[in-house]
């Protein structure tokens, strides 16, 4: 970032942010609940106890550290323990955690982290059963709160002012302490337990008082870094729920926030308290205005089991319970297009990807009727097709030029041969089509249906004539979920809902059912072929991807992992292939199959996923309709082949701030060595190193830089050491 200074004024170049999505990444580790990072939200420390599936018994896990916001991730040399919470210092480099003991490991302890992570050190504290610690900025001052001693007795609350070299016991009261918090300079600390008021302290914990809060079961604690704003949410998975309280004058009184009544177990917040992030019964919800309302993020299908904040608020951690980590704001190389917020449901793509054809309905909890959208320039902008004579469209096929589109609508079929501009009624039976598939040239085209409860079963129809007449297969009735078709139309495959599927060679005139035990009986939701037809990929929802190079005679499981697949799609050549998953994975193979890695899409509930020829320009729809978390704009991607190489971590932002009649640069305190630099011309820039040590401003977690009036005007950037 380069900040411009003059005697003009100030001008400063930024880039804004765009609209709130989550990268998604995998975790280190699954069980992870302890989460904290750098200032800058660049440094990462989690880690967490595994829980038994069989007795609920936690088993020790280790220490991570990531120094990309969660990209990439490095078990520490630290003894794996059951880790309850950890804390950084604002830069990142001064890391504390505590344990909180168990049968499977020794008694809880404290271990500190002089550097990122890299060596750890068992301090001096006692044992206990640790549940809370938090850093002062600097790392120095640490409040660490136990739920028990070792007989299980209430807990005690200690402090250090050495980075953790030594402990001492506070005077505050003997509970089953759940979690504490600290303000930048350690002076001011929050801490609460079940059912007890919350307490508070202006005097590093010298002295406790507690406030006139109702008892409640407070779960987590968090403060602005100047200690005057402070948040308590509180947990009940067996009523109504509970709520979250605030306070703005360093826990003297507090009041209820608007947030939902739910099962609260943790809360984070920004420098200034002014952007939050709370985390109930495994749902992000993101508050932007200190807690007067409250978003959830309904982006995150899965259970979240710890969040966490960057100073400034823009960057969000989520951990999954399984194993994933959610990052914001998404940078990636997945770019909104221009579709309008909808439940999509299905959608194809031309051959060079610059038409498309997408159904989507208008987000409600019912479902609500499909509208037909197109776009002619690869999604930058679509048009609601409001002459197509029908709503409640269902599924969508394309010829390879874009001009011939076959739909179903209300369980009839629709054929448009102008790129969806007009529609017409075909002779197709009705029914309850739920795939569709079309040959190259638009003529030859597949449907399948699975009919109405109880039995959903339906025919396979075929038209050779571009929908104007159908005839019935001799394909079995039963309960078809997804059908595909060659290039030429000749080869087709059909899935059916756990049982064995079919094939065709003859466009659908006989079938054979597919005999490799290998593919088994699933849950089949999408299918894909080649142009040739020889070489198909399957998905199954909660399992894998397979895979087969002989048209279905052997299939073989992939390596590719177990998610929630509800689309997959192949290049022409079928050595591309891309599936996308309800969960948020979405994966790429360049080798038929045999590789896989994440496509590392946003995360979004996807639909569908589809792509051009050459598997070069992909495109993919979300569809929150099933979700928990109901969303009220699901979006459609676009993703351009090749991917241009990831950015280097960002330079903090500068910034011009005034204080006592002088001026100084000011930037986010960050997790890597910057020095600031200084020139008059950017024609030809001589950039020259301004000397001295910037100060850490504790109410923002800012560094600032004096100006002299010698190098008063011109132009500053911060240069990584």
């Amino acid at each position: 970032m380069l900040l411009v200074l003059g005697l003009g004024g100030l001008f400063s170049l930024v880039n804004l942010a765009p609209a709130q999505t989550w990268n998604r990444m995998p975790a280190p580790s699954a069980s992870l609940h302890a989460l904290s990072c750098s200032a800058d939200g660049i440094k990462l420390v989690a880690t967490g106890g595994a829980v038994s599936a069989y007795d609920g018994t936690r088993y020790p896990l280790p220490i991570y550290t990531s120094s990309d916001s969660g990209a990439n991730w490095i078990q520490t040399a630290a003894p794996s323990n059951i880790w309850t919470s950890v804390a950084s210092s604002a830069d990142g480099r001064k890391l504390v955690a505590v344990a909180g003991g168990g049968s499977h490991v020794s008694a809880g302890l404290i271990y500190t982290s002089p550097d990122s992570g890299a060596t750890w050190t068992q301090t001096g504290a006692p044992s206990n059963h640790w549940s809370s610690i938090s850093s002062s900025a600097d790392g120095t001052k640490l409040v660490a709160a136990a739920k028990s001693d070792l007989n299980y007795n209430p807990g005690s609350i200690y402090t250090s002012t050495n980075s953790g070299e030594t402990w001492e016991q506070t005077v505050a009261p003997t509970n089953y302490w759940s979690s504490v918090a600290s303000s930048a300079d350690g002076s001011k600390l929050i801490a609460v337990a079940n059912y007890v008021p919350i307490y508070t302290s202006t005097n590093s914990g010298a002295t406790w008082k507690q406030t006139a809060t109702a008892t409640n079961y407070w779960r987590s604690v968090a403060c602005s870094t100047d200690g005057t704003r402070q948040w308590a949410v509180a947990g009940d998975s067996f009523t109504s729920g509970a709520s979250i309280h605030t306070s703005t004058d360093s826990g003297a009184t507090w009041t209820q926030t608007s947030a939902p009544m739910a099962d609260w177990m943790s809360v984070a917040c920004s420098s200034d308290g002014t952007k939050l992030v709370g985390l109930a019964g495994g749902s992000v919800y993101i508050s932007r205005d200190s807690g007067a309302s409250w978003v959830q993020a309904t982006a995150l299908t899965e259970y979240i089991s710890t969040v966490s904040s960057s100073s400034d608020g823009t960057k969000l951690v989520a951990v999954t319970e399984s194993g994933i980590t959610y990052t914001t704001e998404y940078s990636g190389a997945w770019k909104l297009t221009g579709a309008p917020g909808r439940y999509w449901w299905s959608m194809a793509a031309s051959a060079d990807g610059t038409k498309l054809a997408a159904i989507g309905s208008e987000p409600n909890p019912y479902g609500g009727p499909g509208f037909i959208f197109t776009s002619t320039n690869s999604g930058m902008t679509w048009t609601q097709n409001s002459r197509a004579p029908i709503e409640g469209w269902g599924v969508v096929a394309s010829s390879a030029d874009g001009t011939k589109l076959v739909a179903t609508a209300e369980g009839l079929i629709y054929c448009s041969a102008d790129s969806g501009a007009t529609w017409t009624q075909t002779g197709a039976p009705n029914a309850s089509w739920v795939s569709i598939a079309s040959s190259a040239d638009g003529a030859k085209l597949v449907a399948a249906a699975n009919g109405t409860a109880p039995l959903h079963i339906g025919p396979i129809y075929s038209s050779t004539n571009s929908g104007a007449t159908w005839i019935q297969t001799s394909a079995p009735v039963t309960n078809w979920t997804a059908v595909a078709s060659s290039a030429d139309g000749a080869k087709l495959v059909a899935l059916v809902s756990g049982a064995s599927s079919y094939t065709s060679v003859d466009s659908g005139g006989t079938w054979s059912q597919i005999a490799d035990t290998s593919i088994g009986r699933h849950d089949y939701t999408s299918v894909t072929t080649s142009a040739d037809g020889s070489k198909l990929a399957a998905v199954i929802y909660g399992e894998s991807i397979y895979v087969s190079t002989n048209f279905g005679a052997a299939w073989r499981k992939t390596i590719a992992p177990d998610a929630a697949w509800t689309s997959i799609v192949s290049s022409t050549d079928g050595s591309r292939l891309m599936a996308a998953a309800f969960d948020g994975a979405c994966y790429r193979s360049t080798d038929s199959g045999d590789t896989w890695s994440s496509a590392k899409a946003p995360a979004e509930p996807w639909a569908v996923v589809v792509c051009s020829a050459d598997g070069n320009k992909v495109f993919a729809a979300a569809n929150s309709y099933a979700a928990i978390n109901q969303n009220t704009n699901d979006p459609i991607y676009a993703l351009q082949f090749p991917i241009p190489p990831s950015p280097l971590l960002p330079t903090p932002s500068l910034s011009m701030i005034r204080s006592a009649g002088n001026l100084s640069v000011s930037w986010l305190v960050p997790s890597a060595d910057f020095v600031l630099q200084h020139t008059t011309d950017l024609t030809s820039p001589s950039w020259i190193d301004i000397p001295g040590s910037p100060t850490m401003n504790l109410m923002d977690l800012h560094l600032e830089m004096p100006v002299t009036a010698v190098i008063s005007s011109g132009f500053y950037r911060l240069k990584r050491q």
